[in-house]
């Protein structure tokens, strides 16, 4: 099924492909995919209230909002990206550490109990940022937040001042 909608995806130039040996690798086309995926979410929310409810169901940290970032002390506040290294290489939040979500371990992490921490993954969708924080707050960290917005959200709301 998967491999199925790629291609219709790809049919509709939303995403493009690359070969390397036995693999197939997928990426969004371009930037206005991306634009039209943050537009599609802002719809989805809007029209469709248990999608906002489902949100509001696992929103039991504090949120960092697109406007909070920068009256974040970056100084102190380790930033920690869970998205795929490859991702996290091609753009991220200024200050951001990258420990991609499946090679988390929780019981070396470079960052200590009473630091503040500000996790994000890729987005309102993505429930790996929450599950992170929660972790870390069953595990005696204080300070933890979410970032429920994808980079792209940063990026456009950075354009558009």
């Amino acid at each position: 099924t998967t491999s199925k909608n790629l291609q219709i995806l790809k049919q509709g130039n939303l995403v493009k492909e690359e070969k390397s040996k036995n693999f197939v690798f997928y990426a969004l086309a371009n930037e206005q995919v991306s634009q039209l995926l943050v537009l599609l979410t802002n719809l989805a929310e809007k029209s469709l209230p248990e999608m906002r409810n489902l949100e509001k169901s696992y929103d039991t940290l504090p949120q960092t909002e697109i406007s909070d970032l920068k009256n974040q002390n970056m100084a102190t506040t380790y930033i920690l990206d869970l998205r795929p290294t490859d991702e996290f290489n091609n753009v991220h939040l200024p200050g951001a550490h990258n420990i991609p979500f499946n090679e988390i371990d929780f019981e070396n992490l470079p960052f200590k109990p009473n630091q503040d921490v500000m996790v994000y993954c890729r987005g309102r969708l993505c429930g790996y940022a929450d599950f992170v924080g929660k972790e870390l707050k069953a595990k005696g960290y204080k300070h933890v937040s979410v970032f429920n917005h994808s980079v792209a959200e940063w990026q456009n709301e950075k354009a558009a001042k």
